[in-house]
């Protein structure tokens, strides 16, 4: 499944990383943590792939991705958003 990890704030964002992801109807993420994103600046992104297991009964479910950055004076920040229904 594709994501994009946005900073939405006015400086980069430093050692971005994805640390975890939880979804419902039995779908389990298959991607080990932590995926190293690096630096995004301000207003950028950087796509990420995750892979999940989904069982045959499922139709539909919803991930939620976990995520952590620094800042330029390395005061760290953790996500737990976003969502992406499928």
């Amino acid at each position: 499944m594709d994501f994009k990890v946005s900073n939405m704030g006015t400086d980069f964002a430093y050692a971005v990383q994805v640390t975890g992801s939880t979804a419902n109807n039995g779908v389990v993420c298959t991607t080990a943590p932590p995926v190293s994103l690096g630096t995004i600046t301000a207003g950028g992104n950087h796509p990420v792939t995750l892979k999940y297991a989904v069982p045959a009964d499922a139709s539909s479910f919803l991930a939620t991705v976990s995520a952590t950055a620094l800042d330029g004076c390395s005061g760290s920040y953790s996500y737990p958003e976003p969502s992406a229904a499928v």
